[in-house]
């Protein structure tokens, strides 16, 4: 846990974590598969987009390379469908590789006590979640998926931050719809929310997202973008749902204020819960068939 009186010698800036972090490592459960099938056989735009969309670290390489593309038009890349299309099989078998031979993968973050699969399942299904959440609220929906996958992008940072100081460090354990924000802030004067919204800046993701990650805890203090962070919020709880053990209570709702703008109700965003399990038993069936 971590000690009440615990400071580092140099404060950590957030600049200082954000610019030690060029990418997001990649899952070990999805990688290994998607350079296989790059390989060894003759791959359709939606088996390299199915298994791609189900790695964040995979996801914003291939983002960027899309967004790099279509920035001369002024717009950017948020459907993993469209950044393949426009850079073409070649360059993401060349990207997939450069990562698998890098050994690139997700490792524990230590100070969350979280393992590898337990961080990339709760990426998914808050993925999952908002994708969910858009289709019923009409907002784009490949944007909600992104902003769903990469909601936690931060911890990443703050982990191997702090893990370079302070290895043996752990926080308390989390709970909706704080998480780890106040312990964070503790820490290192910041959340992993700020964070996140840091590092997708520096990688050109639009504001949108990068907004929507930045007021993920507080959404309604957003100027311009409460809409979106309310729908991320929410997508975390489903998302917290999803992923809890079946003896846990599950947490409570989103306040009342959070559902207003996305025109739902606690029975409404109850019933999704089932709907999101449906999504998420799919993925666990792919990459398990997969790797198989």
């Amino acid at each position: 846990m971590l000690p009440a009186n615990i400071h580092f010698d140099t404060p950590l800036t957030l600049e200082e974590v954000t610019a030690g972090l060029d990418a997001l490592p990649s899952a070990p459960r999805v990688l290994p598969q998607l350079y296989t099938l790059l390989r060894n056989g003759d791959p359709t735009l939606q088996q390299v987009s199915a298994l791609l969309r189900l790695d964040p670290g995979l996801t914003v390489r291939v983002l960027r390379m899309g967004s790099q593309f279509s920035a001369r038009r002024g717009e950017h890349c948020l459907s993993v469908e469209d950044a393949i299309n426009a850079v073409g099989f070649d360059a993401i078998h060349v990207m997939v590789s450069s990562v698998a031979d890098a050994q690139i993968f997700s490792r524990p973050l230590s100070l969350y006590s979280m393992d590898a699969d337990e961080y990339w399942r709760s990426s998914i299904t808050c993925a999952l979640a908002a994708e969910t959440l858009a289709e019923y609220a009409g907002e784009e929906i490949s944007l909600a998926y992104t902003m769903g996958l990469l909601h936690s992008a931060g911890m990443v940072a703050i982990d191997e931050a702090v893990g370079r100081l302070e290895p043996t460090l752990s926080l308390a354990p989390r709970a909706f719809p704080r998480d780890f924000a106040d312990a964070e802030r503790a820490l290192v004067g910041f959340t992993q929310a700020d964070a996140g919204a840091a590092l997708l800046k520096a990688w050109t993701f639009p504001v949108t997202v990068v907004e929507a990650i930045r007021w993920q805890y507080t959404p309604l203090g957003s100027p311009g973008y409460a809409r979106l962070a309310s729908l991320l919020q929410t997508a975390k709880w489903l998302s917290a749902v999803v992923c809890a053990d079946e003896e846990s209570s599950p947490p409570p709702m989103p306040v009342s204020v959070v559902l207003k703008p996305l025109r739902l109700t606690p029975e409404r965003l109850a019933h999704m819960v089932v709907d999101v399990r449906v999504k998420w038993g799919s993925v666990r069936n792919l990459t398990e068939s997969i790797a198989a």
